[in-house]
């Protein structure tokens, strides 16, 4: 059976949801539900100059990017991953914000991320990882 997923941490999610000792079947109901319930996004660098979304992005400025569209662009690394976490995060529906920090980022840097996320959201559990992705600095799951 294939799980569809779109992101690492839908992806993860599926994995989490595995129970060994469940049926084929359920497993791919419980598997399939998880990947759903995660929404994902992903802090980058730009690589050149473009017009996206309505954005005018220049090369080297920040994205933020939410299902795999760009939804916050900027200069400030922490701004945008504010305000990428902003549109994602609904605490009607959601109660965990993970961090996943890039090889591009110290852990002193992850660690000050976290405090901020957890000061900025503080109705959720946030949590910080290190992913050692090359291309993101960060990549973002709210569940």
């Amino acid at each position: 059976m294939v799980i569809p997923s779109k992101s690492f941490p839908q992806g993860l999610a599926a994995v989490l949801a595995f129970d060994a000792e469940a049926s084929f079947a359920d497993n791919g109901e419980n598997m399939t539900e998880a990947v759903q319930t995660v929404k994902s996004g992903e802090i980058t660098h730009a690589v050149r100059d473009t017009h996206v979304n309505g954005f005018t992005i220049n090369e080297g400025d920040i994205l933020g990017l939410f299902d795999g569209d760009i939804s916050v662009c900027g200069t400030d690394i922490n701004k945008v991953l504010l305000d990428l976490v902003a549109k994602m995060a609904d605490p009607d529906e959601n109660t965990i914000i993970t961090l996943y920090y890039g090889e591009d980022v110290s852990e002193d840097e992850a660690a000050r991320t976290e405090k901020m996320i957890a000061e900025a959201f503080g109705k959720f559990d946030v949590e910080i990882y290190p992913g050692n992705q090359s291309i993101y600095n960060y990549i973002v799951a709210v569940e």
